[in-house]
């Protein structure tokens, strides 16, 4: 049985899915934050990850933080987003090491 089947049948979405709505929530999250409780340094790359996700999903950074301030909103966008299986393989593709299974 296929990773696509077994989503079919329970309704789960892609890893990677997940993984970018987990990571556009939490930016939803830091920009209502006020100032003063901003977090500390960010990791190396979290800004550059949070550009790329929302120039896949067709936003800039002043229009996903405008967005964002509305938590309705910005979770029904977070909620849409997901990547077409061509998507998938073309960014695996871009690393060095690439899972064989993968591009099957």
């Amino acid at each position: 049985m296929s990773n696509v089947e077994v989503r079919k049948r329970t309704g789960l979405a892609k890893l990677e899915e997940i993984t970018k709505q987990r990571r556009l929530g939490w930016f939803g999250h830091v920009i209502r934050m006020d100032d003063c409780r901003k977090p500390g340094k960010p990791r190396k790359n979290w800004q550059d990850i949070i550009r790329t996700d929302l120039r896949d999903v067709g936003l800039t950074w002043d229009e996903a933080s405008e967005l964002a301030l509305s938590r309705y909103s910005w979770r029904q966008r977070v909620a849409n987003v997901s990547y077409t299986r061509d998507e998938l393989r073309s960014r695996v593709r871009s690393f060095k090491c690439v899972p064989l299974f993968f591009l099957s």
